[in-house]
């Protein structure tokens, strides 16, 4: 808990990427030195690691959001964004079990760790784009809703003439 109140400080004085990036690559640290666990201190640096790096997270990618998100949207972002957390998290847990039972729980947590930094890379080269990509989605989704908004005008301005 300590390290989500001293990571959404940090990321208000640093900035949201340098708190995600290190927070990731923690927990992608954490993740691989779990794999290799065989001794109490080294499954302990893993759970300070891991622990640390969610505290960076999370409140710096909630933070992130409701900087990228329109006002009136914030609400719906953030719930977004959680949602997409609690998927991730319970649907990775459930994926998990049958490749920890087919692989063995080192290869599971090699791999959780391997994703990390997939994920990792995917922000900083989202990141490089100066957050373009979103910008775009946003104009894409402006332009369909707009399409819809007039086809349902439309439609009920056929259905008062009869048509």
């Amino acid at each position: 808990m300590l390290s989500l109140w001293v990571g959404g400080l940090i990321s208000d004085r640093v900035g949201r990427a340098a708190m995600i990036i290190p927070g990731l690559l923690a927990v992608a640290a954490g993740m691989f030195i779990l794999s290799a666990a065989e001794i109490m201190p080294l499954f302990a640096a893993s759970g300070v690691l891991c622990g640390l790096g969610f505290g960076m997270i999370q409140p710096s990618m909630q933070s992130l959001t409701v900087d990228r998100a329109p006002t009136r949207e914030r609400g719906a972002a953030l719930a977004t964004l959680q949602q997409a957390w609690d998927i991730g998290g319970s649907g990775g847990a459930f994926a998990c079990g049958p490749i920890g039972a087919a692989l063995g729980a080192a290869t599971t947590f090699a791999i959780a760790g391997s994703g990390t930094v997939i994920g990792a890379v995917g922000f900083i080269a989202g990141s490089a784009l100066g957050g373009r990509g979103s910008v775009r989605i946003r104009a894409r989704l402006h332009t369909a809703r707009a399409k819809f908004n007039a086809m349902a005008r439309w439609r009920k301005g056929a259905k008062k003439r009869g048509n």
